[in-house]
């Protein structure tokens, strides 16, 4: 029986402008282009990319700014 092993490099999401987007979520590149050229950074699999709840000091993943699931 052979299992999926994701990578480090894997990338799970994108953010930008401070917001995140999960992977199939996130819209083409030219689409987040500004004035500027400014361009979505993306997020790897080995980032800590969470947030610490204030209340019980617990870390809980961020969630995608479309469709709203958690990004893990």
């Amino acid at each position: 029986m052979s299992t999926h092993a994701r990578k480090a490099w894997q990338i799970i999401a994108y953010t930008w402008n401070g917001t995140a987007y999960c992977e199939p979520c996130s819209p083409p590149h030219w689409q987040f282009l500004g004035e500027e050229r400014d361009t979505p950074a993306p997020v790897f699999l080995f980032d800590e990319f969470y947030m610490i709840n204030p209340e019980t000091g617990e870390h809980t993943p961020h969630t995608c700014d479309t469709c709203r699931h958690p990004i893990e």
